[in-house]
């Protein structure tokens, strides 16, 4: 009997509009390759709260990469901001431990673009939670808390030893990216670790 390649399924997304969502994947992917050179990056994940899939599953969808920055016009502050509702004031600079946004609900502006001639949903906006929302829960499709950079300090001791000098400086691991061009459904693996390093409690 043959063993065929099996038959694409048509793919679900989530409907384009806001969608109350919860925060349930941090990955910080370690240097990357950009246009503008070696950069370090990270993604957040969410899962949807008020559509399911044909199966009863969460959608889920991820960011795109962000550039590890807290200057104003920078993608990662902007968001930030707009998530805690908030400008960023000096005292937030070198405070804010953004892996503590695991278990945070927000309310997603998602919008339907084309890539290659597939159509993907993509984030277009991260909002805090209308009034009236838990501003935590616990996400349905478990915690990923993802960190590449500890990963290379970790390594780096490991290969220095006690009295060796630093290694010099380069790209942790080149291969990791975030998800395709539509960044719907987690594309990293990890080890999955405790959702609030604080101590926070879920909803």
């Amino acid at each position: 009997m043959p063993t065929r390649m099996p038959s694409l399924k048509p793919r679900e997304l989530p409907s384009a509009g806001p969608h109350a969502a919860v925060c349930y994947l941090f990955a910080n992917l370690g240097t990357q390759h950009t246009k503008f050179g070696l950069k370090e990056q990270l993604c957040f994940g969410f899962e949807l709260l008020d559509q399911r899939q044909a199966n009863g599953t969460a959608f889920t969808i991820i960011t795109l990469p962000y550039t590890i920055s807290s200057e104003p016009k920078a993608s990662l502050r902007q968001d930030m901001e707009s998530w805690f509702g908030r400008a960023f004031t000096s005292d937030d600079f070198g405070a804010l431990d953004l892996e503590e946004r695991v278990g945070t609900t927000a309310l997603l502006g998602v919008k339907h673009v084309l890539s290659n001639g597939k159509e993907y949903a993509n984030i277009a906006s991260i909002m805090p939670p209308p009034p009236g929302a838990p501003a935590r829960k616990l996400p349905i499709n478990g915690v990923v808390i993802f960190n590449f950079a500890e990963r290379e300090d970790r390594l780096d001791a490991a290969i220095r030893g006690p009295d060796k000098p630093e290694c010099s400086p380069g790209t942790e691991h080149t291969g990791a990216t975030a998800a395709a061009p539509g960044n719907t459904g987690p594309s990293l693996s990890g080890n999955p670790r405790g959702a609030s390093r604080g101590g926070a409690a879920f909803a």
